[in-house]
């Protein structure tokens, strides 16, 4: 039987031994039965039509007879990836990433590295370690990319961002009407996110990188504005916000 797919593969050959001479038998997914000597055995491995980068492999490849008995052999389809993780945005204190994946129908797993490590690897799921260990409630290592399914030989290179956990609002001072509400623009897994600000708090995990807030506010004019004197900045720690804008003339 196959498992996980794929195609191209040719069926497996039985090589046994029948009143001491070696014999062999093209396999079927339909069960076949045969007398064979108590003595070794093995079936093709990989499977015919397997590449340097896809295979269909199996765990049981080789034994001896000892009892009656039903084989039935199961290859797997499997993707040789390679994988790696980097951290953006500096940070310490994180421990390197852990990933789960499926080899020959069992889980498995791999401490990555920031150099590249080679792997077969079955065509099914995956995932990383997200956040890396010695994150924190105020501080983490996160990936965007934290699970899904291998369907091809690739190579995968899990960005971990260090972000903080930072509390962001507004307030207006010596009043004035006709503003509008500022957008803070920060940087998330990498990309660049904005968020309309509130006089009331929010709380949200962002980069280790710049931000920048809208100054003057929508609706100032070349009379009047509504100014703050904290308009970019970087963020380096989990901190609280509060943006002021001054009513000016």
């Amino acid at each position: 039987t196959v498992d996980d797919g794929g195609t191209g593969y040719s069926a497996p050959t039985l090589t046994y031994y029948s009143t001491g001479s070696q014999a062999t038998l093209t396999l079927s997914t339909s069960a076949q039965s045969i007398w064979a000597d108590a003595n070794s055995w093995s079936v093709t491995n990989p499977l015919g039509g397997s590449t340097s980068s896809e295979r269909w492999y199996t765990a049981q490849a080789s034994g001896t007879i000892s009892s009656s008995t039903t084989y039935t052999f199961t290859y797997y389809n499997q993707y040789y990836i390679t994988v790696s993780y980097t951290v953006d945005d500096g940070g310490t204190g994180y421990s390197a990433p852990t990933l789960t994946y499926y080899s020959t129908g069992s889980q498995a797993t791999l401490t990555l590295s920031t150099s590249a490590q080679s792997i077969w690897a079955d065509a099914n799921s995956w995932s990383v370690t997200n956040p890396l260990g010695g994150s924190t409630s105020s501080e983490r290592w996160y990936t965007a990319q934290a699970s899904g399914t291998i369907s091809s030989s690739t190579t995968y290179t899990f960005t971990y961002y260090n972000q903080y956990y930072i509390t962001v609002s507004y307030t207006v001072d010596d009043g004035g009407t006709g503003y509008s509400a500022p957008t803070l623009t920060y940087y998330s897994t990498g990309s660049q996110a904005t968020l309309t600000l509130s006089t009331s708090a929010q709380s949200i995990w962002a980069d280790a990188n710049s931000w920048s807030v809208t100054n003057p506010l929508g609706g100032s004019t070349s009379s009047e504005r509504w100014y703050t004197a904290q308009a970019s900045g970087t963020i380096s720690s989990s901190t609280t916000y509060t943006f002021t804008y001054y009513n000016q003339y």
